[in-house]
């Protein structure tokens, strides 16, 4: 159970950062822009630096859908998303259950 706690209180913290375009540059944010993902709507699970301005990671979207993401900041052709089938997991299950109980405040 603290597991879970300390999951559910470290995905609070991170979409605070989230939300508040407190977590990367502008240009991360336009990029989810551009294929259509509301970042003040959904729920960022994690994120990881893959390169010098590349980052992959996976999120929950407006839609309730299940988000990859490969954003490549500096040269936006390189980059794309792609919709996955939840896998089983506690990151996941609390992310799911985050966007849940803050959906309707989003």
């Amino acid at each position: 159970m603290r597991k879970q706690t300390e999951l559910y209180k470290d995905l609070l913290e991170l979409n605070k950062k989230f939300h508040e375009k407190n977590i990367m540059n502008e240009s991360f944010y336009n990029e989810l822009n551009r294929f259509d993902i509301n970042y003040k709507k959904s729920i960022l699970i994690e994120m990881f630096p893959d390169g010098n301005n590349t980052y992959v990671g996976s999120l929950i979207n407006q839609n309730r859908e299940l988000i990859k993401f490969d954003l490549d900041l500096s040269d936006y052709k390189f980059s794309y998303l792609a919709k996955h089938e939840m896998s089983k997991n506690l990151k996941n299950d609390m992310a799911y259950k985050l966007f849940d109980e803050i959906s309707n405040t989003l």
